[in-house]
């Protein structure tokens, strides 16, 4: 009688692991469903250098969350904010007079992204934005603010970690005033819509 339990609870457990991995890997492949939406933030523009010979420091860092939402099956259309803060810091070596000034930069962008690559573990998306952003400058003797348009493409993969939180990586290309190249680095969490 023991035995037939034991084979009893043996058959209920492997038929509940069945139906969770069913499940699990049916979840895996619904990220990019019609419906579903995603939520992030890159990190992009960070750095930092030191020129010794003339005394100059620069930093900058850029935070850019963004959201968006599914309206078919690898598409998704939604915006992110641009949260930018660059700086410097320069002695002069003559004189030893310190300048120190930043900008702040802030602005919005719309994108549409498609999914190329759309697997359970790895994908890979193109991506085309617009964008406006004001800046604010403070220098030692003054201070300027400035507001500008640009559109962009970027292009990114997302590797995930769980079947809702993924890495991302990838290059971006802005134009405004001036040409704007780099690479981002982020996160992205992926969530079902009401339907699930």
């Amino acid at each position: 009688m023991g035995e037939i339990y034991l084979f009893l609870i043996m058959k209920k457990s492997t038929i509940a692991a069945l139906v969770f991995n069913g499940l699990s890997s049916q979840h895996a492949f619904a990220q990019t469903e019609k419906g579903n939406w995603l939520v992030g933030v890159n990190v992009a523009d960070l750095h930092y250098s030191k020129d010794r010979n003339y005394g100059i420091k620069q930093y900058g860092i850029s935070l850019q969350p963004d959201a968006g939402y599914f309206v078919a099956d690898r598409l998704a259309v939604g915006a992110g904010l641009e949260l930018t803060l660059t700086g410097y810091k320069a002695e002069n070596s003559f004189s030893g007079e310190i300048n120190k000034g930043h900008t702040i930069v802030y602005g919005l962008s719309p994108f549409v992204r498609y999914y190329f690559l759309d697997a359970s573990k790895h994908k890979v998306y193109g991506q085309a934005f617009g964008s406006y952003r004001e800046s604010y400058s403070k220098f030692p003797y003054g201070s300027s603010s400035d507001n500008e348009w640009g559109v962009g493409i970027s292009a990114g993969y997302n590797y995930f970690i769980t079947p809702s939180v993924a890495l991302a990586a990838g290059p971006y290309f802005n134009r405004y005033d001036s040409y704007d190249l780099g690479l981002f680095l982020g996160l992205q969490v992926f969530l079902p819509g009401r339907s699930e």
